[in-house]
């Protein structure tokens, strides 16, 4: 945990003075009845999936009986992440890792998760790892039209959302299976087309991406730029220095809102 906590320090001694960096402009929030109505209507168009809570608790993904202390973790992570996106008027958020194994996409997943629990909020969950697709296996989830399909044009996006019935405020958008050319793929006008699909017509909600390793390939520096903000998870005796040093010089230009020490043996103070 030191090595992170050292590595993030020089990250901050060698970057300018901490000024965040401007996304794009989002669409105007609608009315708060208006934006409930929007999210009715994407929960109806998604389809519905049943999921196991034995598949969830092995998986370790958040249920109504995951232990408290890690529902409180999620909890805390989501409070954090909420208020400094809600600071910038962030709608967007990718969740990146310097190298494979890290944890993103578990942390993904449970974010969503927490987020959905909240009565305030609604979380679509997108997952543009297409080389190395994790959602649908965390979720349990059979998948006949997914993510990969609606970027090569052989279906719309209501055919790719499913809400798992566990989760009412929870939509998902999967990968069905591994794409070869993926970096191809999500510079497409069709990669386009999904994003700026998803900014319009689900305002109301936050939508994260499960992004590839920063380190491993070009994927997630073609995203970056339209989406707000990212969320960087890196893993106690695994994640390197050098890997820290070097994705934040990658995603330079992007804003990060925090970073999660995955694994960490530290142990959380008593109440």
């Amino acid at each position: 945990m030191e090595r992170i906590k050292k590595a993030l320090e020089l990250a901050k001694l060698q970057q300018p003075h901490p000024t965040p960096v401007v996304a794009p402009m989002l669409q105007p929030r609608v009315s708060s009845a208006a934006s409930t109505s929007s999210a009715s209507s994407t929960q109806q168009q998604a389809r519905p999936i049943q999921l196991s809570d034995e598949h969830l608790e092995k998986h370790r993904l958040l249920h109504e009986g995951s232990a408290p202390d890690t529902r409180r973790a999620y909890k805390m992570l989501r409070t954090q992440v909420l208020q400094r996106m809600r600071g910038h008027g962030f709608q967007s958020l990718a969740i990146v890792s310097p190298a494979a194994a890290d944890g993103k996409s578990l942390t993904a997943a449970n974010l969503a998760i927490s987020i959905a629990q909240d009565p305030n909020h609604t979380a679509l969950l997108v997952d543009l790892d297409l080389r190395r697709p994790t959602l649908h296996k965390l979720f349990g989830m059979s998948v006949e039209r997914g993510v990969d399909d609606y970027l090569r044009g052989d279906c719309a996006l209501a055919d790719v959302l499913y809400r798992p019935q566990q989760f009412e405020r929870l939509v998902l958008l999967p990968v069905r299976a591994p794409v070869e050319h993926s970096s191809e793929l999500l510079a497409s006008v069709r990669a386009r087309e999904l994003k700026a699909e998803i900014r319009g017509r689900y305002a109301d909600r936050i939508v994260l991406y499960d992004l590839p390793p920063v380190l491993i390939s070009d994927d997630a520096l073609t995203v970056m730029p339209s989406v707000d903000c990212a969320l960087l998870v890196a893993t106690e005796g695994h994640t390197r220095r050098d890997e820290l040093m070097r994705t934040l010089e990658v995603l330079h230009s992007s804003t990060i809102v925090g970073t999660v020490l995955n694994r960490s043996t530290e142990q959380p103070g008593a109440y």
